[in-house]
C-alpha cells in the first residue's frame, strides 16, 4: 500500500482480540494499529523523515479510526495532522495537515467525534506575531474538509494551547488548556464552541492566587450538559501546583463549584490529569498529590471523588508504590455499575 503522504507504506492483517494501539516509533513515522477481527498496522511518514507522532485516537460510530498528533515535514517543520482510516481494512479515508502562519511547531493533542460523525481536534498552532495559539478545528468526517477553525491568543501574545476537546450531547465542542495573558501569566482555560459554526459561546479563564502556571489538562460533559475540566493552579507562593477540578454551567459558563486540593507541603506538585462523570453525575478525577515532607517519597497515585451538586469529596484515594518514588494515574473511566477504573503508575 501507499501511506498517506504518497510514499511506500504496509499494511497487516491477523486475527486477535479487539484492541486499539497507537505509538511513536522513532524516525520511521507515526503508526497506528486498529484490531478487530481482521487487524491493520498504518504507518505514517512526513517529507522530513523525522519524528511523526500520534497523540490521540478515537472511533466513530461506524468503527472508523480517526488519529490526532503530527507529523514533521520539509519546510514547515511540526503540522497538526490528523488521519482518517476504514477500520475495516485500515484504508486512508482522508488526512489533513494544518501549518500556522510561523512554519513552525503545530501539535494535535486531542480529538473527538461528534453524532453525526464530524471530527474535532485540538491542540496548537504557532503565528507569527502571537506564538502558540490555542487551535480547534472542526472536519467533515466523511470528506475530511475543514468545517470551522478557531485560533485563540491570550492577552500576552505568547504561548497558548489546548489539551483535551469534547462534545456535548447538542453537538457543541468544548476545549480545554491554557492561555497566556497580561498581568496573570498562563491561565486555566475553557472554552465552548457552537458546534455548526465554531462561533465562541462562552469562555472561562481561571487564574490561580500566585498568578503563574494554570492549565486545564483534562474536560468532561455531564448529562445535562455541564461542563467539567480538571488541571492544575498555582495559588499561595510557595505551594507549587494544586490538584484542581471546576464544574462550569453548560449554558451559560457561569462556574457552579471549584474543589482545589493543596497538601500541606512547601512546593507540593499535585495534578488532575483526567477527568471523568458517572450515570448520576457525581466527578471522578484522577492524577497525582504529594503527600509527605520527607524527600524519600514522591508523588502518589491519586483518585477524588466529588459530588455533582457541591464538589464535596465524597472519596479519596492515594496509592504509593513500595518504592516511594513517582506515582500518578494518567487515565480514568467508571463502568455501568458505576465503580471507578484509573489507570497509570
Amino acid at each position: 500500500m501507499v501511506d498517506v503522504f504518497g510514499k511506500p507504506g504496509f499494511y497487516r492483517k491477523e486475527r486477535t482480540m479487539k484492541k486499539l494501539m497507537l505509538t511513536l516509533v522513532g524516525a520511521c513515522g507515526l503508526v497506528f494499529l486498529c484490531i478487530g477481527a481482521w487487524g491493520c498496522l498504518v504507518t505514517i511518514d512526513g517529507t522530513a523523515h523525522n519524528i511523526d507522532e500520534a497523540l490521540a485516537v478515537t472511533v466513530d460510530n461506524v468503527g472508523n479510526v480517526v488519529a490526532a498528533g503530527f507529523i514533521t515535514n520539509t519546510g514547515t517543520s511540526q503540522d497538526f495532522a490528523v488521519v482518517k482510516v476504514d477500520g475495516a481494512v485500515g484504508a486512508e479515508l482522508w488526512h489533513q495537515v494544518i501549518d500556522g502562519t510561523a512554519h513552525e511547531g503545530d501539535v494535535a493533542k486531542a480529538v473527538t467525534v461528534d453524532g453525526a460523525g464530524n471530527v474535532v481536534a485540538a491542540g496548537f498552532t504557532q503565528n507569527i506575531g502571537t506564538g502558540n495559539d490555542f487551535t480547534v478545528i472542526k472536519f467533515d468526517g466523511a470528506t475530511g474538509a475543514e468545517l470551522w477553525r478557531q485560533v485563540i491568543d491570550g492577552t500576552a501574545h505568547e504561548g497558548d494551547g489546548a489539551n483535551a476537546v469534547t462534545v456535548d450531547g447538542a453537538g457543541n465542542v468544548v476545549a480545554a488548556g491554557f492561555t497566556q495573558n497580561t498581568g496573570s501569566f498562563q491561565d486555566f482555560t475553557v472554552i465552548k464552541f457552537n458546534g455548526a459554526s465554531g462561533a465562541e459561546l462562552w469562555r472561562q479563564v481561571i487564574d490561580g492566587t500566585a498568578h503563574d502556571i494554570d492549565e486545564a489538562l483534562a474536560v468532561t460533559v455531564d448529562g445535562a450538559g455541564d461542563v467539567v475540566a480538571a488541571g492544575r493552579t498555582r495559588n499561595t507562593a510557595g505551594t507549587d501546583n494544586d490538584f484542581t477540578v471546576i464544574k462550569f454551567d453548560g449554558t451559560s459558563g457561569a462556574e457552579l463549584w471549584r474543589q482545589v486540593i493543596h497538601i500541606t507541603r512547601t512546593f507540593s506538585n499535585n495534578q488532575a490529569l483526567a477527568v471523568t462523570v458517572d450515570a448520576a453525575g457525581d466527578v471522578v478525577a484522577a492524577g497525582f498529590t504529594t503527600n509527605l515532607f520527607s524527600l524519600s517519597r514522591n508523588s502518589d497515585f491519586t483518585v477524588i471523588k466529588f459530588d455533582r451538586a457541591n464538589g464535596t469529596v465524597l472519596w479519596r484515594q492515594e496509592i504509593n508504590g513500595t518504592d516511594n518514588t513517582d506515582d500518578k494515574a494518567l487515565a480514568v473511566t467508571v463502568d455501568a455499575a458505576g465503580d471507578v477504573v484509573a489507570a497509570g503508575f
